[in-house]
């Protein structure tokens, strides 16, 4: 048998070992960035059925139908989709090929999105929101407003016992960003005139928890009656 010398199986030993690191790092790198199975950037999407007169609607995003029959003012949690990239996103009439929106999204990788389905039904019409999910830490809750009562008058918000308003001259269609206020129960959650202290409509009993984010809408029409009466909604997205 041949038999080797000392620096030949120095030789030897150096090659296998660098072989083998080397045969590691690229199968760890496929591993990293295997094109078989790529990681897919995903972002967050929500939508809301606001538009008072509307009927019940499907939401297809893509070609995936997220939810059907969803009735006015409920909310679809949020649901993972492709990030960086464009989808369409169509509402249709529950159960039928009616399509009463259809527009494309574009939604960055991690960051949270909310569609509101808004208007009167002959003017239907989506808003989309990128939705800031930063805590407010363990004292205050987040908060923001939509004003998405179609013949709703400019308004301010605010809580019993404040005078200046959370909210000030929000008219039809606008929104507010995220303010901290202090989480906890208050007595009533009240709609004023722009500019007045009389109270247009009142929500009691209002609990804003720390360390939660919510929207408040107002929804429904003025002179509306049951469920398309101007109204308050709170959602809470965390």
């Amino acid at each position: 048998m041949l038999k080797l010398n000392k620096k030949t199986k120095s030789i030897k030993v150096f090659l296998i070992t660098l072989l083998t690191v080397f045969s590691l790092s690229f199968f760890s790198g496929c591993d990293e960035d295997n094109p078989l199975n790529p990681v897919n950037p995903q972002a967050f999407l929500s939508v809301v059925h606001a538009s008072p007169n509307a009927p019940n609607v499907d939401i297809i995003y893509g070609s995936i139908t997220a939810a059907t029959d969803v009735p006015y003012l409920s909310r679809l949690a949020y649901i993972p989709v492709t990030g960086n990239s464009v989808t369409n996103l169509r509402i249709n009439a529950a159960g039928t090929s009616t399509t009463v929106i259809d527009t494309a999204l574009y939604m960055e990788e991690n960051k949270s999105y909310t569609v509101f389905v808004y208007d009167s039904l002959a003017s239907i019409k989506p808003l989309f929101l990128n939705d800031d999910l930063s805590s407010p830490g363990s004292i205050n809750a987040n908060v923001r407003f939509l004003h998405l009562s179609p013949n709703g008058p400019t308004v301010d918000v605010g809580v019993s016992g404040k005078t200046t308003p959370w909210f000030a001259f929000e008219s039809f269609s606008q929104y507010t960003s995220f303010r901290p206020v202090t989480g906890q129960m208050y007595d009533s959650l009240n709609v004023y005139p722009a500019g007045t202290p009389t109270v247009f409509y009142t929500k009691s009993n209002v609990n804003f928890e720390p360390g939660r984010i919510y929207t408040i809408i107002a929804n429904g029409f003025v002179g509306g009656t049951g469920t398309q009466a101007f109204g308050l909604t709170i959602y809470r997205n965390n």
